[in-house]
Order: C-alpha cells, then sequence, then structure tokens
C-alpha cells in the first residue's frame, strides 16, 4: 500500500517543462530561505484547530482505532506514513516519510492545521500554465476582461477549488498575477491540487457558516452534509486573512462551498459581523441542499430556488448590484430552457473607491450543445438550440479577448515592478570614514 501510494504522489511532484509566464523560479533549484526562516519560530497548535476524530477516521488508512499503533510505530522508527495524516510528500518541502513527515502546514508556518503555504517553483499542470480559460464556462475569462480590466496584481479566494486546474475560476487570474487563497474540503482533491504547486495558500477546508470556528461534513461530491464521517475544519473570513498578513480586502471570491454560500456572504459582510472587509467581486454558485442531512439551519433541505431568491434578498439588503449569470445550465431539451449555475455581483463602493466605473452587467459564454442521439437522424434543418446559441451575446469575441489579456499581462508586469529606488550603504566619502585608512586591500589587485 504505501509503495502504491508513493508511487500515485510522484507524478504530483514532478515539474512542469513549460515556461511560466513571470519568473517563478527554475524546476529543481527552489529557494527555501524564507521557509526556513519561518520555520525557526514555531508557534504551538491551538487546541481548537486540532483535527477531529471523524476527519482523521476518514483519511487514507483509518483513525482513532489506529493511534496505539502509530505511536508505537513512530517509537520504533518505522518507516511508511503514519495513519490518519496526510500521505507522503504533501508538505512544503516534501516530508520523509513517518519518522520526519515534516509538514509545515501542520505546525511551522503558523497556528493551522492543513494551511499550506503558496509554492515558489514552477508549475505541474496538465495543460503547461498556458494562457487559456480553465473555468467550466469561461467564468475566469469573462470576470476578469469585463471587470477587472484595470485591477492588476489582485488578490482572490476560490472556495471548492477541486484539483486547483479543471474548472478552476482562479487559475487564470494567478497566472497573469493576481495571488489569493484555495479551499477544499475533500482529502483526494486537496492532494491533486497541492501537486499543482499553486502561487496560492492552500486549506483543506472552507469558510465557517458562522461567526465561529468549527467543524463542517461534506459527502464525496462536495456538498454539505453534516452526518458525513468527514469533517473538515472551518474557519471565519477574517481568521483567514490575518494569518496571510491581515489583509483587508478580496478583490474577487468564486464562492461554492456545497450548499451555504448564502450563510457565508451573510457572516463575512453583514455589517452586524464588524468585519469590515472589502470585496469587490463574487462569483456565487446557486446549489440546492436535497439530502437535508443536519438540524442545522445552513444545513437543511432548501431547494435551489429558494437558495436563490434569499442569495438576491441578501445582497440587495447589502447593496450589491447583481450585474449578471454566468455558467448557463439547460433546463429542458425539447423546448431549450436555461438558467444561470453562478450569479454574479458587484460592490460599487469597492470601484467608487478606486475612480472606476461601476459594473451593471456582464456577458456569459452561451450553454454547451446538449447531445441527443436517438434525434440525429431526424433533426434536418437547425434546431431552436442552434438558433440560441449562434445569436448568443457573450461580450467580447475571442480575438479581442486574447488582446484584451496580452494588453493586461503587460500593465500586469509594469504594475508590480517596485519603483523605489535602491538604498546605497556608505553615502559619505571614504575619507571621513574612522578606520578608512586601515582597510584590507586584495595584493593580487596592486
Amino acid at each position: 500500500m504505501a509503495s502504491m501510494r508513493c508511487t500515485l504522489f510522484a507524478a504530483a511532484f514532478s515539474c512542469s517543462s513549460a515556461v511560466v509566464p513571470r519568473d517563478f523560479g527554475t524546476c529543481g533549484e527552489v529557494d527555501h530561505l524564507d521557509q526556513v526562516s519561518l520555520a525557526q519560530a514555531k508557534v504551538r497548535v491551538r487546541a481548537a484547530f486540532q483535527e477531529s476524530e471523524e476527519f482523521l477516521g476518514s483519511a487514507f488508512q483509518g483513525g482513532r482505532e489506529d493511534k496505539a499503533q502509530d505511536a508505537q510505530a513512530q517509537r520504533a522508527n518505522q518507516g511508511g506514513t503514519a495513519r490518519g495524516k496526510l500521505p507522503y510528500g504533501v508538505a512544503s518541502p516534501p516530508g520523509d516519510g513517518l519518522a520526519g513527515n515534516w509538514n509545515p502546514s501542520l505546525e511551522q508556518y503558523g497556528n493551522w492545521p492543513y494551511l499550506d503555504v503558496p509554492k515558489d517553483g514552477e508549475y505541474s499542470l496538465d495543460y503547461g500554465d498556458t494562457i487559456r480559460s480553465y473555468s467550466p464556462a469561461k467564468q475566469d475569462i469573462k470576470i476578469l476582461t469585463q471587470l477587472f480590466q484595470n485591477i492588476t496584481n489582485g488578490f482572490y479566494i476560490e472556495s471548492h477549488a477541486g484539483d486547483g486546474e479543471h474548472g478552476s475560476n482562479s487559475l487564470l487570474f494567478e497566472l497573469v498575477g493576481w495571488r489569493g487563497l484555495l479551499m477544499e474540503p475533500r482529502i483526494f482533491k486537496y492532494i491533486a491540487m497541492w501537486g499543482k504547486f499553486r502561487k496560492a495558500w492552500l486549506f483543506m477546508g472552507g469558510v465557517s457558516p458562522t461567526r465561529d470556528a468549527m467543524q463542517v461534513g461534506f459527502d464525496i461530491n462536495g456538498d454539505i452534509d453534516m452526518l458525513s464521517g468527514h469533517m473538515v475544519h472551518t474557519h471565519p473570513m477574517p481568521s483567514f486573512l490575518e494569518e496571510m498578513g491581515n489583509r483587508r480586502t478580496i478583490d474577487f471570491w468564486s464562492l461554492n462551498n456545497g450548499g451555504y454560500e448564502l450563510e457565508a456572504i451573510n457572516t463575512t459582510l453583514h455589517p452586524s459581523s464588524g468585519y469590515h472587509l472589502e470585496v469587490g467581486v463574487i462569483c456565487a454558485t446557486m446549489n440546492h441542499r436535497l439530502s437535508g442531512r443536519g438540524w442545522q439551519d445552513w444545513a437543511v433541505l432548501r431547494s435551489r430556488d429558494d437558495s436563490e431568491e434569499l442569495l438576491f434578498q441578501v445582497m440587495n439588503n447589502l447593496s450589491w448590484n447583481y450585474i449578471g449569470g454566468l455558467n448557463p445550465k439547460w433546463t429542458n431539451t425539447i423546448v431549450p430552457r436555461w438558467y444561470w449555475q453562478d450569479a454574479v455581483f458587484a460592490n460599487p463602493s469597492y470601484f467608487t473607491a478606486r475612480g472606476l466605473p461601476v459594473p451593471t452587467t456582464i456577458k456569459s459564454a452561451p450553454p454547451v450543445r446538449f447531445e441527443e442521439p436517438d434525434q440525429l437522424a431526424l433533426v434536418q434543418t437547425p434546431s431552436r438550440e442552434d438558433n440560441i446559441i449562434a445569436t448568443w451575446d457573450e461580450g467580447y469575441t475571442h480575438e479581442q479577448e486574447a488582446a484584451i489579456i496580452v494588453d493586461y499581462i503587460s500593465r500586469s508586469k509594469q504594475d508590480a515592478t517596485s519603483d523605489e529606488t535602491v538604498p546605497k550603504a556608505h553615502r559619505v566619502e571614504e575619507q571621513w570614514l574612522w578606520g578608512a585608512e586601515h582597510q584590507w586591500k586584495d595584493p593580487r589587485h596592486e
């Protein structure tokens, strides 16, 4: 089992041979100076942040029943991976098995278990870190080109980030200069995301639906399930920002946390919370809660229509503008109709504070074509679906979006360049320095 697991994760640690658009370092020659300095100041993990028994029980090799064996194996220095822990190598830098398993996400980088730091090596992406849309329905390219043309080097947060590449709403932002935080509660998705070497903070968990740190259960699909054996830690949004330099601004929040998006927004942005965080744009996925496994208000049964209605009420009370939907999904394939899977909201005060016009609308990519194999021989004329897609207004064309991204990358690099002069030591003349007459000189240069 250990050898198979090592084989599975060995591929995740290989570096990509593609050239990244920014200078992220050289494969195999990573400077860990910051990591060493941070590791020297160890802070004891708070008891409230310790992993739960349910979390350990849902890990790779079991939970509480194997703890005694793990402790005995550690004392005997037997090698392998400890039960109930992350698998071999999922750390920065990778650990060396049971005896070491140096996991900075657990202790060395702060008070947070399973919070890992941004990687300073090259990406390891299936698409070779090319500049393209990674979202399922081009949400990233639409939001970036239509809403953030004049916001470079911003900060994003993506909830339920998946594997960090396929279906990611934030990877394109990162490739053009943004940085942020990726949250993923599912273990295997998190490990796959770790192997991408994203330039972002990684957290195995999510945003708390309340103002307190707590444990939330998720099923295998990432939907909320408080009776699930997989319980992960969630924390209020300010707690994450404090760990990452006490930030107060989130430029873009891609929110999809399995059914309690409404509660996460209301807790984070409501004035009564006292958080006073600045958020620019939210792309919220409107999910249903059909399982209803849980007695909490944010876990009980709720339809998608109810979630949508409540979400719009909350955003209206917060004085945010709904500017359009993204990711259209077909609801009827006989008489083609669709609904918006994602709702995009803009904060007027965010854009006004930066002297930018407040967005009023956003254009979406058309819905994907649905397949009807049994009807292919019968349909000889263009269907209504074809007419809808052919006349769909998605804003900028592909060529225009490419031109905008090229210009955006150029401005992003320029804005990221330091404009401060390099300080110079010893500005006074040499003869005025005490002991200057006794300076050592290399005899080879005399």
